[in-house]
């Protein structure tokens, strides 16, 4: 109060006795006095949207001897169009404020109208209401109701396609959440938030994690901003479905966490938060446990739909939802300043799995990048090799292998085979070496049994695609370094003999035509993750072929020295075709690779369609073999993004009439061999071939997404749809 009086005082000295300055500011008193940033008009915008246009002066001083900004006695001139416009909002905005407060004022008194007969018992949460509604036995998903109504809702306003309406239409239908979305809510302190958000409700919302990114329905639905994140939660036999079926399901693929641990922390955690009690957990432990909502209801939905009383389509929105809240839980956890925690790295591993189809994979890379740092600074980049004696090993051997297991992780994000990586770090490998190749019930905090590879367990999956990193990471480097094209297509040669190598190390991996697969996957039966992991590395070593090629498929079509690659990819992209067209589980083509590897054989067969001047014949086998590739992606989920950019590129190839033949254009067919042995030898051809300075214009070595003659248009503005630049992070 005395401050406030002190500086009321100044500023009527000031306005009373002109003060003497050398010059005269240009911002009104009313800015001048609160510090901000003045359009030093007059009035000014900010006093227009106060309301208050016609107090706006400037404050006089004597400069030089001379006053100026002296009160004006003349009439002020009227207000423009563009006055009046910023006068009004700021009147409707301040009617907002209000309005607000007054709502949420009504909302608390309605909710201690409602929770008065459970006010006498003990303190009454949004958990515990859950846990005690009636309803909730009759209607297993309405923890979920105020969700999914949202997002249906923010959905159909942009359609005139009609909603079929569903239970969560009903009235009757208690909704325990339905104040999130009614009106924001501040936050509960926990471990994890030192500084809990008790601001004016009035007041603008912070930026958010998710406001860089695409709107989604949940997006528009709720301001997690200012939502208690444990108001966003499942019942609790709801949650202890969906993160089980995550980590029974695709926990080969972010073995992050030691499972039979974390499974009973959950559970003494979410019955703690049903019963009312605090849990005890913080905001990073949430961001992971929002991430396998996410995971679990984005790959096995469609399986958990009827034991959650859900739709699929229901499913997909509420991994949607929980994906934001995972992102506002990883910011509130301040991971980045001054709480870094081997839980936000958890969820970091674990969020690239599903952004790809939300539109985040930009912002989830930054994320990996960053989660290195993290990392490092808790030193998980210095966790040498065990002792041989693998019965006695020094305590605490569960948690250095789960840092292995997180730093390998985290190291994948750079092992992409882009010869131009400029978000690649380039960090030292450190002392960190390979986790154990060991189930769950193999170790323990002070034994560990390692099987060999030609047993598959839930890490074989990771070990081998951590050599596969380490096998692109030195190829990209070595590339880049080359100094001649002879160098670079020798260093092609040999890392695409270096990923054979590396996947005949794994015998367990192979045989994937073997496998065969259930049509309806028993959620309460025992599973096992060889062929959806055998099925995924079928499709790795094709793909492999591909992107370390890539390069010389452009001087393929008009230089006879290269068309053994031309052969090479190909016979990689209808291998990948022939393995998309095997029926296998819905879950295995929900992975992002998975369809991005099936628009990569699409497009090298486009390439050969336009740019090949094949045969009638041998264009209308093309036409077929993309269109099949077409009607696979859609099997991937309409959601995905790239299902929806993948396919409309692949029409637009197939539409694109064949480019003319070059002087120099070869045409490709069974006489490849013949066409071969008629060259003279490679060591006198390599130095006939011009080679381009680094960075010269018009060079064409480098990718050949930017090589115009190879790859359309469309290709180009596709990866300017997405800064992340999917097309060069397929691995």
């Amino acid at each position: 109060m005395s401050s406030d009086a002190g500086s009321s005082r100044a500023t009527s000295a000031s306005l009373d006795g002109p003060r003497v300055s050398q010059r005269a500011s240009n911002s009104c008193a009313f800015c001048t006095k609160r510090k901000i940033k003045c359009n030093k008009a007059i009035p000014c915008d900010n006093c227009i949207r106060r309301g208050h246009p016609e107090t706006c002066t400037r404050l006089p001083a004597i400069v030089r001897g001379r006053l100026v900004n002296a009160p004006s006695t003349t009439h002020r001139s009227p207000l423009t169009a563009d006055q009046i416009r910023l006068l009004r909002e700021g009147q409707l905005q301040r009617e907002n404020v209000g309005l607000r407060r007054r709502v949420a004022d009504l909302e608390t008194r309605i909710r201690e109208l409602e929770n008065g007969g459970a006010s006498s018992v003990g303190k009454t949460t949004p958990a515990s209401i859950m846990a005690d509604s009636p309803s909730d036995t009759q209607s297993p998903s309405n923890a979920f109701a105020h969700l999914i109504g949202a997002a249906r809702s923010a959905s159909g306003s942009g359609s005139n396609v009609p909603v079929e309406r569903s239970r969560q239409d009903d009235p009757d239908i208690l909704e325990p959440f339905v104040h999130v979305m009614a009106a924001p809510t501040v936050h509960s302190e926990r471990p994890s938030s030192p500084h809990p958000r008790t601001r004016d409700l009035g007041s603008p919302a912070p930026m958010s994690p998710m406001s860089g990114l695409p709107d989604l329905p949940s997006r528009k639905a709720t301001d997690l901003a200012q939502a208690d994140l444990l108001t966003l939660l499942p019942t609790a036999p709801q949650s202890m479905v969906i993160v089980r079926a995550s980590l029974k399901y695709m926990s080969f693929l972010h073995c992050a966490s030691h499972v039979p641990h974390w499974l009973q922390e959950h559970d003494e955690w979410i019955a703690a938060v049903s019963d009312g009690r605090d849990g005890g957990k913080g905001d990073a432990w949430l961001s992971y446990y929002f991430s396998l909502l996410s995971v679990g209801m984005y790959f096995s939905g469609d399986l958990l739909a009827a034991e959650l009383g859900l739709s699929v389509e229901e499913t997909a929105s509420l991994s949607a939802f929980w994906f934001d809240v995972c992102l506002e839980a990883l910011n509130r956890s301040k991971f980045m300043s001054t709480n870094p925690t081997i839980e936000a790295l958890q969820a970091i591993v674990v969020l690239p799995m599903v952004s790809y189809n939300f539109g985040a994979s930009a912002y989830t890379e930054s994320l990996l990048h960053v989660g290195l740092r993290i990392a490092q600074l808790l030193k998980l980049h210095l966790l040498g090799p065990e002792p041989e004696d693998t019965n006695n090993l020094p305590p605490g051997l569960i948690n250095r292998e789960m840092g292995r297991r997180l730093w390998l992780l985290l190291r994948l994000g750079e092992g992409r085979p882009d010869f131009a990586n400029t978000g690649g770090l380039r960090l030292p490998q450190g002392m960190t070496v390979e986790p154990f190749n060991a189930n769950f019930e193999d170790l323990t905090d002070t034994s560990v049994i390692d099987r060999p590879f030609t047993e598959f367990t839930v890490v074989t999956h990771l070990i081998a695609a951590g050599r596969r990193y380490r096998i692109f990471r030195q190829f990209a480097e070595a590339f880049a370094d080359a100094n001649s094209l002879k160098e670079q297509y020798m260093i092609a040669n040999a890392a695409s003999e270096a990923l054979v190598a590396n996947y005949n190390d794994f015998p367990c991996l192979h045989n994937s035509d073997g496998d065969m697969f259930d049509e309806v996957i028993d959620l309460h039966a025992p599973h096992d993750h060889r062929p959806h992991s055998r099925y995924i590395w079928t499709l790795l070593m094709s793909a492999g072929t591909i992107l370390v090629y890539r390069s010389f498929l452009g001087r393929a079509y008009t230089d006879r020295r290269f068309i053994e690659v031309r052969e090479a990819c190909l016979n990689a992209a209808r291998e990948i075709l022939r393995q998309r067209k095997r029926r296998v589980p819905p879950l295995f083509l929900r992975s992002w690779p998975i369809a991005s590897y099936t628009v990569l054989a699409g497009v090298v067969l486009s390439t050969e369609l336009v740019h090949g001047s094949p045969s009638p014949a041998m264009r209308a086998q093309l036409i077929t073999e993309i269109q099949s590739l077409i009607d696979s992606l859609w099997e991937c989920g309409t959601n995905s993004l790239v299902v929806q950019r993948g396919v409309p590129l692949l029409r637009r190839f197939i539409d694109t009439p064949a480019a003319p033949p070059k002087a120099e254009h070869i045409a490709i067919d069974e006489t490849v061999t013949a066409a071969n042995a008629a060259l003279p030898a490679a060591q006198e051809l390599w130095p006939s071939l011009p080679i381009v300075p680094d960075g010269a214009a018009g060079a064409d070595v480098w990718a050949m997404n930017t090589n115009e003659d190879v790859w359309s248009n469309a290709l180009v503005a596709l990866e300017n749809d997405d800064a992340s630049g999917w097309w060069t992070t397929l691995i």
